[in-house]
């Protein structure tokens, strides 16, 4: 599997628009990837005198994450090839549709094109992040805002800072076209894909259809709002969540414990810490003082809310494959009873779901014990 960011060149420059260094563009692009440190993470694909028929097959083909087109826009649309030296308008709400339907796959669209920010806000109800020019953007800005940006992902940068660094190149050439640039992000529109859908609590009936583009713009989103204010306990303790649904466990519990550090009030915090010292493994076979660990974090979380169900079925699991499981002699209370006190707690059938994915449950007798008590989704 190819786990490398992907970038789509889409250039047109029809003959009888006026000509753009479209060439120098594109090669100082490569340039400035094939110089970064990360030169190994990204792909680079180009699509020349690109025709709106050849827009579908080109995302197709690529299934790129981040798309950057070059050439004529105007305040209602993007100028395409029509194939016979003329050229091809079409509007933003086209356009926006087009990204619509990829969706999934894209992080950020980069409209390198005059007065292209109207179109950049109609393919934001879409995608995290998109680019477009709020005004006349010439040959020398529009290439310099490239090299910046794209040298800024190179080094680590987020789309965020890249966008940023963009700018500052333009800047550092000239005074006029540094503020040309406008980032639009999703998360700070209404539409039907919000990315405040994910991040609040980042519900694990979201998450589990989650994909990895989701998952890394997602982790990006995150690490960012830390940078910005390190205090932010959301942020945290949504890292943990997301660490730990792709297994990164030591990040996971990192995580967690600073969200704990910040705001030890917080029962599921300290649940989770738990889930994760658990670190995927069958509770048997763990060793007693990661058990205690766990246990210990779970007498905070109950200590501090009594009420979730998903408390007591990992204390039952413990109870049950730890305790039983190897003829140790079980704390009270017993497996039986935990399980009758987590059927008559709050049952969040999502989080349930979330324990049986992380926590192994090879008995028969156990899973039937849990999904018992659970009622179905809304």
């Amino acid at each position: 599997m190819d786990n490398r960011t992907t970038i789509l060149v889409l250039a047109a420059s029809p003959l009888s628009q006026v000509h753009l260094r479209l060439d120098e563009e594109v090669r100082e692009i490569g340039y400035a990837l094939q110089l970064s440190r990360a030169r190994d993470n990204f792909r680079l694909e180009q699509r020349w005198a690109v025709r709106a028929i050849d827009l579908q097959q080109a995302m197709h083909d690529v299934r790129p994450q981040i798309v950057h087109f070059c050439g004529h826009g105007t305040s209602g649309g993007l100028v395409f090839e029509d194939g016979s030296a003329g050229d091809h308008f079409v509007s933003a709400d086209a356009i926006a549709d087009l990204f619509r339907l990829y969706s999934g796959d894209l992080e950020c669209v980069l409209l390198n094109a005059c007065y292209s920010d109207s179109q950049a806000e109609a393919i934001a109800q879409y995608v995290p992040y998109v680019i477009g020019m709020s005004q006349e953007i010439g040959d020398p800005a529009a290439i310099s805002y490239s090299k910046g940006f794209y040298a800024a992902l190179g080094a680590g940068r987020t789309i965020r800072e890249a966008h940023e660094f963009g700018r500052n190149a333009i800047h550092l050439q000239e005074s006029s076209s540094h503020l040309a640039p406008v980032l639009q992000e999703m998360g700070k529109k209404e539409n039907f894909r919000r990315l405040d859908e994910f991040i609040a609590g980042t519900d694990y009936s979201v998450l589990r259809k989650a994909t990895q583009a989701q998952i890394s713009r997602l982790l990006d989103y995150h690490r960012t709002e830390i940078r910005r204010d390190p205090l932010r306990v959301l942020s945290h303790y949504s890292l943990g969540l997301l660490f730990l649904h792709i297994k990164t466990y030591d990040a996971a519990l990192s995580s967690f414990l600073e969200a704990a550090r910040l705001s030890p009030e917080v029962a599921d915090i300290h649940y989770y810490c738990g889930v994760t010292v658990n670190r995927g493994r069958r509770l048997k076979v763990l060793p007693p003082a990661e058990i205690s660990s766990i246990e210990l974090h779970l007498d905070r979380a109950t200590g501090l809310d009594s009420m979730p169900a998903k408390y007591y079925y990992y204390k039952a699991m413990i109870s049950y494959d730890y305790y039983f499981g190897n003829s140790i002699r079980a704390p009270l209370p017993r497996y039986d009873e935990l399980f009758r006190i987590a059927h008559s707690k709050e049952q969040d059938y999502w989080e349930t779901e979330r324990l049986l994915s992380l926590v192994p449950v090879p008995e028969s007798e156990m899973l039937l014990l849990i999904r018992k008590g659970r009622v179905g989704p809304n």
